[in-house]
């Protein structure tokens, strides 16, 4: 286990987790998608130009959530009207982390976690979240990083990085990361 901290890269040098963002008042920004009805969500946003011009008030958002591995806990939007000036203007309360990583594809995981460490594929026009915070890998590479993080070695790794049921960015940062992937694990 340890040849491989020494040996191979790190996650952060190729697929750099980052925190996101902090309403600071989910009760007020946050809804459930069904709450405001489809046709007023901005699905599928491939960044923050075209979330403008989408003219929308509403758009998916990436929270930590229940365990589920693979896929899931999308079920949040948020109120990012006019590239989240309404937001932005609470500063300190809100804090705007990472913003030119809003709508991109990626893996997330939640914070806290007491059932272990999974990951789960963040599909592209999501924000995320402090509590769903995501890495981003190239493209060719996020089905290889979504194999890594639901397997058995990563959370054994992880428990040894930090041994608590919060999985911190910089946690994450230093998992030894391989740089051959074999088709099964794509798959």
């Amino acid at each position: 286990m340890r040849r491989l901290f020494v040996e191979l890269p790190k996650l952060g040098e190729t697929a750099q987790p980052r925190v996101g963002l902090q309403t600071g008042d989910n009760f007020r920004f946050l809804r459930f998608w069904w709450e405001i009805g489809e046709p007023r969500v901005a699905f599928g946003c491939n960044g923050s130009e075209e979330a403008q011009a989408s003219g929308k008030y509403w758009f998916p958002y990436m929270k930590g959530g229940s365990f589920q591995r693979w896929y899931g806990n999308q079920e949040y939007i948020i109120n990012w009207r006019q590239d989240g000036q309404e937001l932005k203007s609470l500063t300190p309360i809100s804090v705007i982390r990472n913003p030119s990583f809003y709508f991109q594809r990626g893996v997330t995981w939640t914070l806290l976690s007491a059932k272990g460490f999974t990951g789960r594929i963040s599909p592209g026009g999501f924000i995320f979240d402090v509590n769903g915070m995501t890495s981003f890998p190239q493209d060719d590479l996020i089905s290889s990083v979504l194999g890594i993080f639901n397997s058995k070695l990563c959370s054994n790794l992880l428990h040894v990085l930090n041994p608590t049921i919060a999985f911190q960015v910089g946690d994450l940062a230093r998992l030894p990361f391989p740089t051959e992937f074999s088709k099964q694990l794509e798959n």
